[in-house]
Formats: structure tokens, sequence, C-alpha cells
């Protein structure tokens, strides 16, 4: 006889992250039901406002199985391999971030399942939003003083207290 499994196949979850510059992301990655067998999936940390390979780790990951008491890197060829045993149902996933000197605000980039590498899924969509907080603050704007004999300009030096990746615009006014 031939018994037909009427569950469905398990669909991956993937939930948003948040951590400070040089603070890894932890994403939990979830499916919807258990599995008779193992599922493992490979994942992928792609841009958005955030940088690949500048802002976030996208070589490799580490996983946890056990709710982020114990991390191992994450398995196959490419490093971003994770893989569920049998009748388990969530893992967490640590992506690495980079900490810099320039003041960029929040940054984004999302995680995903690249492809399934062994195992029965349904649907593997879902993706999770990574948001990395900048650890440095904005640049103050300093504006130094100065002298010109009259009918000649007055110029002034003009200064950032720290670096900034985006352009710094300022309107600038003149007053008694």
């Amino acid at each position: 006889g031939t018994i037909l499994d009427g569950d469905a196949a398990p669909a991956v979850t993937i939930g948003n992250a948040e951590a400070t510059e040089g603070q890894p992301l932890v994403f939990d990655v979830s499916l919807s039901n258990p599995s008779a067998g193992p599922i493992t999936l490979e994942l992928a940390a792609l841009t958005g406002t955030a940088e690949a390979g500048t802002d976030f780790e996208t070589a490799s990951f580490q996983v946890s199985t056990d709710g982020g008491t114990t991390w191992v890197d994450a398995g196959g060829a490419t490093g971003r391999e994770v893989t569920f045993a049998a009748g388990e149902t969530a893992l967490k996933v640590r992506v690495g971030t980079a900490d810099d000197a320039a003041f960029e605000g929040a940054e984004t980039m999302s995680l995903a399942v690249s492809s399934v590498v062994a195992g029965n899924v349904g649907d593997t969509s879902d993706a999770g939003t990574g948001t990395i907080l900048d650890g440095d603050q904005a640049p103050a704007v300093t504006i130094g003083d100065a002298t010109a004999a009259e009918g000649q300009p007055l110029v002034f030096d003009v200064t950032l207290s720290g670096a900034s990746a985006a352009p710094v615009t300022l309107e600038l006014a003149a007053g008694n």
C-alpha cells in the first residue's frame, strides 16, 4: 500500500533583525511545520541601502540550533548553508556587520533563501530585513571666525567634526 502525506511541505519564514554596526544581525529562520527528514537551505545576504561586503558579511554566516546559546559556522561549499534536522522548525542565523568611522545613518540589507540544497519545502520567497544602526554620531559643524579689511571678502573655515558617508549640505546665512 501507499500512504500519501496529507501535510503541506513546510514554508520558510525569515524574521527581521536589528543591530548596531559592528555587532551581528541575528535572524530567526523557521519552518511552518516540521519535516520528517532534514532540510538544507542556502541563504544569501542581499544589498539594500547597506553595501554588501562593506557594511555586512556575505561570504559566510553562523547558525544556532539552540536559541543562540552556541554558534557554529554555516556549512556547505559556500559557508551559507543551514540545515534543519528532522522535526526541527527554528534556528537562528548570524550575519556579521562592519563598524566604520563614517556617519551614514541606519542602513538595511536582507536575508533570503537562494536555493534548496536538500529536503522538501514549500514557499521559500520570504526574506528578512536587517537594519544596521549607525554607531557613529552625526558630524558637528564648526564655522571659524574671519577678519578682512573693508572691501575684501570674509573667508570662513567650515569644518565637520567627522566623516559622513553622504554629502552634507548646509544653508548659510549672514547676520549682524
